[in-house]
């Protein structure tokens, strides 16, 4: 697993990368379905694709939350051994020795209750919240950039 910073910033973006890449893929496949129907009869899931599109946004969030916090948890691994808090609690501790400010640590805490709402699929009716998937990197890479360069895991 990376020690460093850098490294975790990297994977970060490189989830954001691979969502470009698929929505890319995905967008063509279905400018050739509306071309060519057969494609549909070769590949019934075809018809999804509307679906995939609107998901894959979601998708990625959580992909990218996953890094992140796998990275907070490598760093606090170095901290506190052994010990492994729920989420706002590691990132609140690591906010407050890493004195994060107020806006950064908030910033970062919107994102995880949007990966809440994502995963736990918020009832109809509730305020939802929504980032595009440019400004959750944003958000978590701000945070994740008061860590110190470099941590033993």
């Amino acid at each position: 697993m990376p020690v460093d910073r850098e490294d975790w910033g990297q994977q970060i973006k490189e989830v954001e990368r691979q969502q470009k890449t698929a929505r890319l893929a995905i967008e063509r496949l279905r400018t050739q379905m509306q071309g060519d129907a057969s494609i549909a009869l070769r590949f019934p899931d075809a018809r999804n694709v509307t679906l995939t599109l609107q998901e894959l946004d979601p998708t990625y969030v959580i992909r990218i939350f996953a890094v992140f916090e796998n990275g907070l948890r490598s760093y606090w691994n170095t901290e506190k051994p052994g010990k492994k808090p729920d989420m706002k609690p590691l990132m609140d501790a690591i906010g407050s020795r890493r004195k994060i400010d107020y806006n950064t640590l908030k910033k970062a805490h919107e994102v995880r209750d949007y990966r809440n709402q994502i995963v736990h699929q918020k009832q109809k009716g509730e305020a939802k919240l929504s980032y595009t998937l440019e400004e959750v990197r944003r958000r978590l890479s701000l945070y994740f950039d008061r860590l110190p360069f470099q941590w033993s895991d």
